[in-house]
Order: structure tokens, then C-alpha cells, then sequence
């Protein structure tokens, strides 16, 4: 069953691809407005079948990985004109939210689930102003992602990848993935500045 309101759809996992973080039978609320970021679940569409889940992960070679959660399901290796072709909807909730909820517009993913609920619809919030072009918006502690950093940085991703590996950027692994803080991004753009 899918269920849209604006940009946002509920779907109903038949998929155990995703299985234990999204287990087949959950209801969840996703995108297909959004761009994807490393990290991120997505529901890869599929012409008559239900949409597989999968957890999406940007390799050091550039190709992306479809991974699954679950041993008994398979995971993918595709690329990102692949995936557009295939088509995908971003995982913004099922039982708490997922890290793609915050590239939402405020308000939107409650409403939805109002809708989904057969709740009264609250009202959007006023929109607030967009951040300047050249800044590091949000709080300083707070993690981005490899591809979130990259668009803050505004830079290429061979030269992201060497900045990570030099350590002229701070930032942790985890597991495979990179994680760096906005303090970061900041330290580094300063250093840039003052010529150090």
C-alpha cells in the first residue's frame, strides 16, 4: 500500500532487506524528493514487485553498494545513474527517524503521519530563512556524512577523500563510513583563511 501526501509516501515493507533495523511488515515514510546520502536506507523500486530495502553506501572506488541488513537477503552494487534509472524512495521513518528526516522540511513528516493515522492534519511551521551559500549551517558537534561534508565543502570527491586520508579534515570512521563534525569543516575552512 502506498499512501502520498506532498513529498511524502508510507509504504508498507514486504522486503527483508533491510531486517532488523526495517523488518518486513513495518510502515514507513519516505521520499523520493530528497537526495540520497551515504548511509541513508533507501526502497529501491521494481517494476511489478515490491520495492527491496537496502542500506546505501558510497564505496572509495565511487561505485554505490545497495547493502543488506539481513545474511538471507542479497546486497547490490550499482551506480548512481543505475539507481536513478531503478528509481528510489529515501527512508525518512518508520519506528524513530532516520538521519534522511532532517533534509525534510519541517512539519511535512508529521503531517504525513497524521494522514497515515486518520489524525487531524497539523499545519505546516512558517518557513525559515535559507542559510547563506558559504556558510557551515547548524550545530558545531553535530555528524555529517561523507556526501553532506562534501557539499558543504563544495568540493570534488577525489579531493574530499584526500583531505579525510591527509587529516587536514578531522573526521572518524565508523566501520566504513566517514563521519565529520560541522566544528570540523569549520577548523578547516579557518586554517584556509589564515594561510596555515
Amino acid at each position: 500500500m502506498i499512501h502520498k501526501e506532498q513529498e511524502i509516501i508510507t509504504i508498507e515493507i514486504q522486503d527483508n532487506g533491510g531486517d532488523p533495523v526495517i523488518p518486513p511488515g513495518a510502515r514507513v515514510f519516505c521520499s523520493e524528493d530528497i537526495p540520497v546520502s551515504d548511509g541513508d536506507y533507501i526502497l529501491v523500486k521494481r517494476k511489478d514487485d515490491a520495492p527491496l530495502v537496502r542500506l546505501y553506501t558510497i564505496r572509495s572506488d565511487g561505485a554505490i553498494l545497495l547493502k543488506s541488513m539481513n545474511r538471507n537477503a542479497d546486497s547490490y552494487v550499482t551506480t548512481s545513474s543505475g539507481l536513478k534509472n531503478t528509481g528510489y524512495y529515501v527512508v525518512l521513518r518508520s519506528e524513530y527517524n532516520f538521519v534522511a528526516s532532517k533534509r525534510l522540511m519541517p512539519g511535512l513528516l508529521a503531517r504525513a503521519e497524521a494522514i497515515a493515522n486518520g489524525q487531524e492534519v497539523p499545519p505546516l511551521p512558517p518557513q525559515t530563512p535559507a542559510v547563506q551559500e558559504n556558510t557551515v549551517p547548524g550545530g558545531e558537534s553535530e555528524l555529517l556524512t561523507f556526501d553532506e561534508a562534501l557539499a558543504a565543502l563544495k568540493v570534488r570527491r577525489t579531493k574530499m577523500y584526500a583531505l579525510l586520508r591527509s587529516g587536514a579534515l578531522n573526521a572518524v570512521k565508523i566501520g566504513k563510513l566517514w563521519r565529520i563534525e560541522r566544528s570540523a569543516i569549520k577548523e578547516y575552512l579557518d586554517s584556509i583563511k589564515s594561510g596555515n
